[in-house]
């Protein structure tokens, strides 16, 4: 089985050959060689890449979600951050955009049941604690 991993710098390009294992009667391929706990199927969620590591919030899979998870490519290795982040954490929601820059991830906007967010989070990588930065950006808000 192959199973190569291309980096650059904002994207994670997997390349795989899935093989059918007879006498197992299963397929193989990446999920079989993953680790950690991986989120749970859904839709409307965003990720972005820092470093070797993608992050993704949030998104819909009955409900919105507000967890928060770490994935590293060169490991193979998923891991929940739910549990370790502090600071004002962002409400649940879907459809939220998410951006990496300068040590941080920036969350803005998305969806939540009666209406959508138009608020702005900041979360320090390497504190791991998110804060509300919606009063303190500057100029006009997207509506």
């Amino acid at each position: 089985m192959k199973f190569r991993i291309i980096l650059t710098h904002t994207f994670f390009i997997f390349i795989t050959t899935i093989v059918h294992a007879a006498k197992q009667r299963s397929w193989l391929g990446p999920n079989n060689m993953i680790s950690g706990t991986s989120p749970s199927a859904r839709a409307m969620t965003s990720f972005a890449s820092a470093g070797n590591e993608l992050y993704i919030f949030g998104g819909y899979d009955a409900a919105d979600q507000n967890d928060f998870y770490k994935f590293e490519p060169i490991k193979l290795s998923w891991t929940s951050l739910t549990s370790v982040v502090r600071g004002d954490v962002p409400h649940a929601r879907d459809s939220h955009g998410i951006e990496a820059y300068g040590g941080s991830l920036f969350l803005f906007g998305g969806y939540y049941g009666p209406g959508g967010h138009g608020d702005l989070f900041l979360l320090d990588l390497s504190a791991l604690a998110w804060s509300d930065a919606t009063s303190r950006a500057a100029g006009d808000r997207p509506p």
